[in-house]
């Protein structure tokens, strides 16, 4: 292995043991308890039931929700949303559990979406990320419901910037991310990450494998 290599490979081992303990930590978990009351609060007493959403039938590929409503049809639901708002969107991947086939209905869906006039991101409490207030331009409507959790969200030169810095979250959407829409950047990316593996001399299929439980 060269030293570039185990350089790179070292400091996205260093992520994703950063990533996974916070996912196992306590705060994580209360998060993910209250956000699945949430949901389900917003769906039996505000009445999200009437946002139609298609029946899940196993063939979408980001699975259903607990409520058995169609993930794949909510996310462009959400996606018309973001464009009626005037979100001028580059790319828009759906990340983590939703795009790797592990999910779980109650699984959240990351997504990370690439644009030039996106609001900036916000550090807020948990309680505010979990009402959906954080960033309303980013939010879905409440009555959706579906746990979307936009995060990582840039322009198209920052999220290159990242793959160059070897940003986990930038890689696992070039190596497992389902894009959703896309106006041509996405091949620019997947270029970026190819010149990167010739440069460093490492495989897509050694990168998938680090990043496969993150």
């Amino acid at each position: 292995m060269t030293d570039s290599k185990a350089a790179m490979f070292h400091e996205i081992d260093e992520q994703v043991k950063s990533k996974l303990a916070m996912k196992r930590g306590v705060k994580k978990r209360i998060k993910v308890i209250l956000e699945k009351l949430a949901r389900r609060i917003c769906y039996r007493i505000l009445n999200a039931s009437r946002v139609h959403l298609k029946h899940y039938n196993g063939s979408s590929a980001l699975g259903a929700d607990e409520f058995g409503r169609d993930i794949a049809d909510g996310v462009s639901k959400y996606l018309e949303l973001l464009r009626r708002r005037g979100l001028r969107i580059n790319t828009f991947i759906v990340l983590g559990s939703r795009a790797k086939g592990s999910w779980k209905p109650t699984s959240d869906v990351d997504v990370t979406i690439i644009g030039n006039n996106l609001p900036e991101e916000e550090e807020n409490s948990a309680i505010k990320k979990i009402l959906g207030i954080q960033n309303p331009w980013l939010q879905a409507p409440r009555s959706l419901c579906l746990g979307i959790e936009p995060s990582g969200c840039c322009s198209k030169q920052e999220f290159l910037r990242r793959v160059e810095k070897f940003d986990i979250q930038a890689l696992d959407a070039l190596c497992y991310g389902v894009v959703f829409y896309d106006d041509g950047f996405w091949q620019e990316a997947r270029q970026k990450l190819h010149r990167m593996e010739i440069d460093y001399g490492f495989e897509n299929a050694e990168l998938k494998k680090k990043l496969l439980h993150v």
